[in-house]
């Protein structure tokens, strides 16, 4: 494959499964997509190559740290992007940082509380320049039955072996641990079932010459958010990536569009402006990708050298 290729549909499903479950096997993928093994492994390894797959990850779920994503975004006044950006990503809040088109900054949270929430505006206006951030947020569910998990001293300890690459082979985190695989292996589904363990894979498209873009969907008032959903992802399919909602903004939609030339971006621009369910919108184009780690990472590096410290 060429290093230079757009990313194609093939590509994407293979990440959606990657995303859902990063532990997945190739056999799995491939019999889903109706590939070779070989094939799959080709490009997987081509991503990871190219930097589309950067790390696959894990992390706390929802049911031991219950948390709220709260997304901010404005044009900044800043003139050094790459400092403030790396200002902005010490605090133990910021997860992701977007740099895109028109001078916006899309900040991704983690609170522990929405009562947080106030300080990370005044945050991303002092430090990020953007004097009128606009603010969306939405609590991570937690599936009926998984609340309030406990976690033991070694379940800790395996996520933090997972936590940045949780396609780590499990002889291996045994062996690190002291630990048989067997164990790992039984607590590491425990964890899965209960929703105490979040696994996924981290994904930077704008390590491609494709075009990835946010549209700022503003529907008509009384819109049935779940209709316009399903409504947009089929008919948008081979281009849409997401449908993001968020609690305290009933009417907005943030889509994340992929397509591979301009030409495209345009049509979907055009058909998205006949749209009767959409009262406006408007479309940045994204350029760079930011991660930094957060508190909920240092809860699990910190409860792991406990447990490691306590034997």
């Amino acid at each position: 494959m060429s290093r230079s290729r757009a990313m194609d549909r093939t590509d994407f499903e293979l990440l959606e499964g990657l995303q859902t479950d990063p532990r997945v096997s190739y056999r799995k993928l491939a019999n889903k997509l109706d590939l070779s093994v070989n094939s799959v492994h080709k490009r997987i390894q081509h991503m990871i190559d190219l930097g589309i797959i950067p790390a696959f990850i894990a992390t706390l779920g929802p049911a031991v740290e219950s948390y709220t994503v709260a997304i901010a975004w404005g044009k900044t006044t800043k003139e050094d992007p790459e400092r403030t950006i790396s200002e902005l990503g010490r605090d133990e809040h910021t997860r992701q940082i977007i740099e895109a088109t028109n001078d916006f900054l899309y900040l991704q949270w983690y609170l522990r509380d929405i009562s947080e929430l106030d300080d990370l505006i005044a945050f991303s206006k002092e430090v990020g320049g953007i004097e009128a951030p606009q603010v969306a947020f939405s609590k991570v569910p937690i599936p009926p039955g998984s609340e309030n998990v406990k976690l033991s001293g070694m379940d800790y300890r395996i996520i933090d072996a997972l936590m940045t690459d949780s396609r780590r082979p499990l002889k291996e985190v045994s062996e690190e641990l002291g630990v048989s695989q067997k164990t790992v292996s039984r607590r590491l589904a425990k964890m899965k079932r209960e929703n105490s363990i979040h696994m996924t894979t981290r994904v930077v498209p704008t390590s491609t010459p494709d075009i990835f873009s946010f549209f700022h969907v503003y529907l008509e008032e009384g819109t049935d958010r779940r209709k316009a959903s399903s409504y947009l992802r089929e008919k948008y399919d081979d281009s849409i990536v997401n449908v993001q909602t968020v609690d305290n903004l009933p009417y907005f939609f943030l889509l994340h569009f992929w397509t591979q030339t301009m030409k495209d971006l345009k049509v979907i621009r055009t058909s998205l402006a006949k749209e009767e369910i959409i009262k406006y919108f408007f479309v940045n184009i994204f350029y760079d990708i930011h991660v930094f780690d957060t508190w909920r990472e240092d809860l699990v590096r910190k409860r792991a050298a406990e447990a490691a410290r306590r034997g």
